[in-house]
């Protein structure tokens, strides 16, 4: 029979593994015992956290571990030390977890689950222990008295990651019957095991029928899927009403990220094109209208609009695009949409790109996004090189990178047209945003010195220069939430 998984919540910053285990030794010649290695597993769920890194007994064990992501490695069966530093935009990761400290026991396999806020002071971390068996899903549990019932080849633990949720219930499909699972913060649930197929998941309150969750019918699961549903909190976006809960689905080393259907987004335009545009949306969600061409204003927010898929049509100069641009905007995310380039009234064309973010506020620093439309050579058809990037403290603009006598390396080297770097963590304050043309530092295009950056804050730094040569500068679009 399957052991019911195991969860014990650390207390403050301290973490105790399930078992006990001191180190063995051979009383003739004193040798460590060699212990079997174990699996670890980490989810990062500390939902303000930056990408962190874990070490165990100061060894790095993953380097950089992005929020509702995970990773796998193996130790030895012991005793052991850990910690989570986070990327925050320092030379070196900065410590925001330690002291979590245990036994790995032989025979089971572990999920490190990180979970909780920094900004709240209840950063901790939570571990399920199982055996260490893999799941067969012809094994017990499947045999029936009814030959037509369903094989159950899928089997689900869930685990409450949602600090200020309460105790909740949790079902697979409709709430008519009893709960799958009843959860509170910090515990995880036994297995259980359903059917292959596509399933729906929706939350209540312990005890309530009132559904503050639902994923919609978005989960694909496939014979002998081994799976685990961590309730999570919402992030990114949100609105008045919204759900304040979410889902990650861990899959062995995979994850995703479910946000409830009814969670909304925000959308942005920046027109990095030769004229005036009008952009609108087929479905009349969303319209900017007579945006002139490389915008000059020192900032813009987003709109509130509605996840999903999105049309775009385009109007400058009384003409039409003859095709609409299309993309989709995730639940809870942000994104911007860039306009590069309208063609020749008698082709319509659109060259564009969209720009999206989880817009999940981080509590230790800025998170900043490049985007690179700057048109090198206007007067050569087709010709856009690369260019260099720098984010230099300070202001003025006269010498940036070379007031210290000392040219520094670039935060972003030979960025191509219409490309996009990272999210790179910044840490809050004032900075020039220095382009030059690429290795080669002494041939500036454009210096920006008011870019002013603020923890929590989410920030898309588009660098535009247009077709025609005849404007160019920072077009920046923020959110601090």
């Amino acid at each position: 029979m399957e052991s019911p998984a195991r969860a014990a919540l650390m207390l403050a910053v301290t973490l105790s593994l399930s078992g006990c285990f001191e180190s063995q030794t051979d009383e003739t010649f004193e040798d460590t015992v060699v212990r079997d290695d174990v699996g670890v597993r980490v989810l990062h769920a500390v939902s303000d956290a930056p990408a962190l890194r874990v070490k165990a007994d100061a060894e790095v064990r993953v380097a950089k571990l992005d929020y509702g992501q995970v990773a796998t490695f193996k130790l030895a069966a012991n005793h052991y030390r850990f910690e989570a530093a986070g990327h925050t935009g320092g030379e070196t990761p900065e410590p925001l977890l330690s002291n979590l400290e245990g036994n790995l026991t032989e025979g089971r396999r572990h999920d490190l689950l990180l979970t909780g806020s920094l900004g709240n002071d209840n950063a901790r971390a939570i571990v399920l222990e199982q055996d260490d068996e893999p799941f067969e899903p012809e094994d017990e549990g499947n045999e029936s008295d009814e030959a037509d019932e369903p094989v159950k080849d899928v089997r689900f633990r869930t685990a409450h990651l949602a600090p200020g949720g309460g105790a909740v219930d949790l079902y697979l499909g409709d709430t008519s019957g009893s709960p799958d699972a009843s959860l509170a913060y910090g515990e995880s649930s036994e297995p259980i095991r359903v059917e292959a197929g596509v399933h729906r998941v929706q939350i209540t309150p312990a005890g309530s029928s009132d559904v503050i969750y639902d994923s919609d019918a978005v989960f694909g699961w496939e014979t002998g899927d081994d799976l685990l549903l961590a309730v999570a909190p919402a992030t990114g976006v949100q609105r008045q009403g919204d759900s304040e809960l979410s889902l990650i689905e861990v899959d062995g080393e995979q994850s995703q990220r479910v946000s409830d259907t009814g969670q909304g987004g925000e959308l942005a335009f920046v027109n990095a094109s030769t004229g005036t545009v009008t952009a609108e949306d087929r479905d009349d969600r969303v319209t900017w209208t007579d945006v002139e061409p490389v915008q000059k204003v020192p900032e813009r927010g987003y709109d509130t609009s509605e996840g999903g898929q999105y049309a775009l049509d385009f109007t400058s100069s009384g003409q039409r695009s003859d095709q609409p641009y299309g993309f989709r905007l995730s639940r809870g995310h942000a994104g911007t949409v860039v306009l590069r380039a309208l063609g020749a009234a008698e082709n319509g064309s659109v060259n564009a790109s969209f720009l999206s973010n989880d817009a999940r506020p981080v509590a230790t620093n800025a998170r900043v996004r490049v985007f690179n439309t700057w048109f090198q050579d206007p007067d050569s058809d087709g010709k856009a090189d690369p260019v260099d990037i720098y984010l230099i403290e300070g202001s003025g603009c006269e010498s940036p990178l070379s007031g210290d006598g000392v040219v520094p390396q670039p935060n972003l080297s030979s960025l191509a047209y219409s490309n996009r770097s990272s999210m790179l963590a910044v840490q809050a304050g004032d900075y020039q945003l220095v382009v030059t043309e690429s290795d080669d530092p002494g041939k500036r295009l454009l210096c920006d010195d008011s870019v002013s950056l603020k923890t929590h804050g989410l920030y898309e730094l588009v660098i535009a220069r247009s077709q025609s040569g005849n404007d160019s500068g920072l077009i920046k679009v923020n959110s601090v939430r």
